[in-house]
C-alpha cells in the first residue's frame, strides 16, 4: 500500500529519484554483504582478482573481461540471496518447488563461478607460470 503522505509518482513509499534509487541499491548491497557468508566470498575473491591483475598488468581487454566475470559473479550471488529472502518470505514452509527454485538460483551462481575461474585460469596462469619459470631459472628457487 502506498503510504498517504508519499509523493506523486512514487512506489510504495519510496521515492523515484536516481540518487534514492541508487542510495537504496547501496544500502540492499551493504545488507547482503554483512550477511551473507558467500556473497563476502565472492567479494574477497574479487578483490584478489583484482590486486593480481593489477600486479600483473592487465591490459584493457583483459580488464573489462576480469570486471565482467566479477559483475556476473556478484549478481548472480545478489539475485540469488534476494530470490531466496522472498521465499523465505512468502513460503516459509517447506515445499519441494521452493526448493527447487533456491536450488536453480544456486546453480545459477556456480555457473557465474565456474566462468569467472576459467576466465582467471586463462588470464592468469599463463603469467603465473611464467613468473614461476623466471624465477626458478634465475636460481632465487634454490634453497
Amino acid at each position: 500500500m502506498i503510504h498517504p503522505d508519499a509523493p506523486p509518482g512514487s512506489c510504495k513509499g519510496r521515492s523515484r529519484s536516481l540518487l534514492a534509487a541508487f542510495r537504496n541499491a547501496g544500502q540492499g548491497f551493504l545488507v547482503a554483504l554483512r550477511s551473507e557468508r558467500n556473497l563476502q566470498i565472492h567479494a574477497c575473491c574479487g578483490g584478489l582478482a583484482i590486486l593480481l591483475g593489477w600486479g600483473l598488468g592487465l591490459t584493457h581487454v583483459e580488464w573489462c573481461l576480469v570486471c565482467a566475470a566479477i559483475a556476473g559473479v556478484i549478481t548472480a550471488e545478489l539475485l540469488n540471496t534476494a530470490l531466496e529472502k522472498t521465499l523465505d518470505r512468502i513460503a516459509p514452509e517447506l515445499h519441494p518447488r521452493t526448493g527447487q527454485a533456491k536450488d536453480i538460483a544456486a546453480a545459477g551462481v556456480a555457473v557465474a563461478s565456474c566462468g569467472a575461474v576459467v576466465i582467471g585460469v586463462l588470464l592468469y596462469g599463463p603469467r603465473l607460470y611464467a613468473l614461476l619459470l623466471n624465477y626458478l631459472a634465475t636460481g632465487s628457487g634454490a634453497g
